[in-house]
């Protein structure tokens, strides 16, 4: 489940960060390994964030591991935070988006993803997606019409 807001029973077990990376009118999406949680399912790149380490440091050194791209944090534009609930645990996701003049090389890391495409924001929710994926496009494309 996803919420806005943290339900009173919220465990904070760990803070993960993902961002919308946009260019031209499309957004980057990788393809989780078959084994991984969401297995098989299209993303956002992120990931982890290590224990005191800067959310923004987090999403940059996750970005540059999935997709070999390197961005510049200062231009990361917060989107906001979801409270996630898995059967087994709970997470927040602290969300951006940086959107790239020039389309940049993509070098999928192959032990956790294997495959991208760039799509619109319209094909992106025709994907088989992570699960609370959706909930975060939806909310933040509505926000920008």
């Amino acid at each position: 489940m996803y919420f806005r807001t943290p339900p009173k029973d919220f465990k904070y077990d760990l803070t993960t960060v993902t961002c919308i990376i946009e260019h031209g009118g499309k957004i980057l999406l990788i393809r989780r390994l078959p084994d991984k949680v969401q297995g098989g399912r299209w993303g956002v790149p992120g990931g982890k964030a290590e224990a005191g380490e800067d959310l923004a440091d987090a999403l940059v050194r996750e970005i540059r591991e999935e997709t070999g791209i390197n961005i510049n944090p200062i231009e990361l534009q917060p989107i906001g935070a979801a409270y996630v609930r898995y059967p087994e645990f709970d997470f927040t996701n602290h969300q951006y988006r940086i959107a790239v003049a020039q389309k940049p090389e993509v070098k999928i890391k192959a032990d956790e993803h294997d495959n991208f495409i760039w799509v619109t924001p319209e094909e992106a929710m025709a994907t088989r997606r992570s699960s609370d994926l959706d909930v975060c496009f939806r909310e933040y494309y509505r926000n920008r019409k």
